[in-house]
Parts: structure tokens; C-alpha cells; sequence
């Protein structure tokens, strides 16, 4: 077995046992580590909540990430994100506490800001590269009007020159 496969092994079975550890430490459920997902299922009874700029993580399964990720997901466990219970049914028909709301609310915003500033930087990009095209433009428009008046000008000689033809013979 290849040595970087190795280490991807070991790195997923140390972020399983710590986030297997942080559910229970957080919440109090007891997930063997070879049932922790990134993406819980229905029947799981805990979600992940995350900073904005985790999200990453969160998009694939365990066992499809690469080293890097799951180091990051081992080094920031409990800090850039943690478990949540998920409610039961009866727990989501009574209605949130007002701190409950208040951080989701600071979720929502804080992703909403986020996307504001990637959005903001690809408008930066966007109008940079919108500058380039326009120069590249205005440089095309004035190597054709320098080509049409070369070209009118070879057209006279062209002209001259027939013309001088006929008149020798």
C-alpha cells in the first residue's frame, strides 16, 4: 500500500475517534467513530453547524477526503464547527429559544457576509478583466485603421501603377 495511503487511513480512523469524542463531549451521543458522517443522515441524531469559511469540509464523505482536509477537520473540531443534536419531531413543533434563534441568526449573517465579499471579489475580477478586453479593443480598432489606410494606400500605387502600365503600351 502506497505511503500517502497510508497516512489518509490513519488521519480519517484520528478524525473519526475526534469527532466521534466531540458529539459525545458536546451533545452527549455516543457515535461509534466508523458511523460519523460529515453529512448525517435522517436517522442520525446530530448535524453539523459551521463557520462560512468551513463549509468545504462538509461537502464531501470522510472516506473521499484527501489528507489536508481531514487534518483541517481534526485540528478545528469544536472551534470553527461543532455538533448539534438534531431535534425530534416533537422538539422542532416547539418553538426555538431566543438564543437559539440569535445564533442562527449570526450563522445566516455571518454566511451572508461572506458571500457578499466572494461576490464583491469576482466583481473586482470581473471589471478588471472587463478593462483588459476594453483596451485589447480600442488597440485592435486602431491596428485596422492603420491596416485600411496602409491597404488604401497600396490600392493607389496598385492603381498608379496599372495605369502607367497602360499608358507605356
Amino acid at each position: 500500500m502506497k505511503k500517502s495511503n497510508v497516512e489518509r487511513t490513519t488521519w480519517r480512523t484520528k478524525c473519526r475517534t475526534r469527532l466521534s469524542q466531540h458529539i459525545h463531549d458536546t451533545i452527549g451521543l455516543d457515535v461509534d467513530p466508523l458511523h460519523v458522517r460529515l453529512t448525517p443522515g435522517d436517522d442520525d441524531q446530530y448535524r453539523w453547524q459551521w463557520l462560512p469559511e468551513k463549509g468545504h469540509l462538509f461537502e464531501k464523505h470522510l472516506s473521499k477526503l484527501s489528507t489536508g482536509p481531514l487534518m483541517e477537520l481534526y485540528r478545528e473540531v469544536g472551534s470553527s464547527f461543532h455538533a448539534v443534536k438534531r431535534p425530534s419531531t416533537e422538539e422542532k413543533a416547539i418553538q426555538s429559544s431566543p438564543i437559539d434563534e440569535i445564533q442562527a441568526l449570526r450563522l445566516a449573517n455571518s454566511e451572508l457576509e461572506s458571500l457578499a465579499e466572494e461576490s464583491s471579489l469576482r466583481l473586482k475580477q470581473h471589471e478588471r478583466m472587463f478593462y483588459r478586453v476594453k483596451q485589447q479593443y480600442r488597440v485592435q480598432k486602431r491596428q485596422n485603421k492603420q491596416l485600411k489606410a496602409i491597404i488604401g494606400r497600396c490600392r493607389s500605387v496598385m492603381i498608379d501603377f496599372i495605369q502607367d502600365s497602360a499608358s507605356v503600351q
